[in-house]
């Protein structure tokens, strides 16, 4: 019998009851996966959802128990595509000799936590600040391109792309290749986290097939100068040769792959929803326009209320009880972190956009634990600097009424297809 939920064209129903009522791969979830679970996190807040085959966690401190708990949650399903590969997609792979296997974010202890120490430095803060200049820069650019013109999409024109060249310049992509690997910048979000159709899978191999076959090209020849130069990679590539047991040419490759991906669509996606949800609230981007020293703490609420990733999954290694419920060993948890940033136990008025909240950064936007993400700080960035760079130069800017931002229908990276602004042309 295939377990597999079916895609639904039914009506949203927001906010969610309960967890009779929710469908992980409807509108209610994929719009608002925080606010959509506020009843079951009362009510049932670990609950099974039997066409997924998973447990929701909806919870703060169970959700953050999970993460706290890697002897008893493996995350070695985190990325597992829902809908296996289909033939075609296979094939796919297999043309372009595509070998990827786990990487920092679904790999267990002990090797797991050698590997982040060996790969962690680049992303010190004080390292990512040296990247400034030049996110401001990438920022400036496409500004300059729509700013006369009274209208963008924010998407399509600025928030898509500079993530996806910040991400490859981090790397260390040369400068010649920034176009070729741009053309890699695709959503995987419903590939990995959504119900793909056949051809949806063959596209998103095609292109991770490709990029695999860069990546061995870049790989190749940082190993041929040992590593010289800046960037993650090369970076990596020096930890593979002081520690050759734990790091292959192929863990390699998909460090670039999965990397980027983790980098750039989540980056993207929070900046979008950032931009959207200091817009709808009256009187926040007033504000960040007379006061942009209050920016910092506006991206810390942003995330918090619309994270671009709102749930993590794992696996339950042996028998144990979560939230009252007990979970036999084998069974898979999708740990809705959506949902706990919005826990009313861990923060007052939790759908009220606050930026002089009290203790808002213990939101769980980047994980927690030993698998939180590498790449805050990369994050951090670039949303302060396109909130200072847009709120100076477009303070007048407003959202276009009634449009329908879009949201591919998944599990796990949610930002809107489109953002839709408009301001007084000059």
């Amino acid at each position: 019998m295939d377990a597999r939920p079916a895609r639904t064209d039914a009506p949203a129903r927001c906010p969610v009851t309960g967890a009779a009522d929710f469908e992980p791969f409807g509108p209610a979830y994929n719009a608002e996966a925080g606010a959509s679970l506020a009843g079951a996190r009362a009510e049932r807040p670990v609950f099974h959802h039997p066409g997924l085959d998973y447990w929701i966690v909806t919870r703060y401190r169970d959700v953050r128990a999970v993460f706290g708990d890697p002897d008893t949650f493996s995350a070695a399903n985190a990325m597992d595509p829902y809908r296996p590969l289909s033939r075609p997609a296979l094939r796919e792979l297999v043309r372009r000799r595509f070998t990827g296997g786990p990487v920092l974010a679904n790999e267990d202890e002990p090797v797991h936590l050698r590997r982040r120490r060996r790969l962690a430095r680049p992303f010190t803060r004080r390292r990512v600040q040296r990247l400034e200049p030049r996110v401001r820069a990438l920022v400036g650019e496409r500004v300059d391109a729509f700013a006369g013109r009274g209208h963008a999409d924010l998407v399509a024109e600025l928030l898509w792309e500079v993530p996806a060249l910040v991400v490859a310049v981090f790397m260390g992509v040369p400068d010649e290749d920034l176009a070729e690997v741009r053309g890699y910048s695709v959503s995987q979000a419903v590939f990995n986290w959504g119900l793909p159709t056949d051809d949806e899978q063959v596209a998103a191999c095609d292109v991770m097939g490709r990029y695999w076959q860069y990546a061995a090209r870049l790989v190749s020849g940082l190993k041929e100068t040992g590593g010289r130069g800046a960037g993650w990679i090369a970076h990596a590539v020096r930890a593979q040769a002081r520690n050759p047991e734990l790091f292959s040419d192929s863990y390699l490759q998909s460090l670039v792959l999965n990397g980027t991906t983790a980098a750039h669509e989540t980056t993207a996606s929070g900046a979008a929803n950032a931009v959207r949800t200091l817009l709808e609230t009256p009187g926040a981007w007033a504000a960040l326009c007379a006061d942009p020293a209050g920016i910092p703490a506006a991206v810390e609420e942003c995330l918090r209320l619309r994270p671009p990733v709102v749930a993590w999954r794992r696996r339950v290694v042996r028998d144990t009880v979560l939230g009252g419920v007990p979970l036999p060993a084998g069974a898979r948890l999708l740990l809705v972190t959506a949902s706990a940033n919005r826990d009313a136990e861990m923060f007052a008025d939790p759908d009220t956009f606050d930026p002089a909240r009290r203790g808002v950064r213990r939101h769980l936007a980047f994980g927690d634990g030993n698998h939180a993400c590498l790449g805050a700080h990369l994050a951090r960035l670039q949303l302060r600097v396109v909130l200072e760079e847009l709120t100076r130069r477009l303070p007048a800017l407003e959202l276009v009424p009634g449009q329908d931002f879009g949201h591919a229908p998944n599990t796990s990276f949610h930002g809107p297809e489109r953002l839709l602004v408009r301001w007084p042309a000059s």
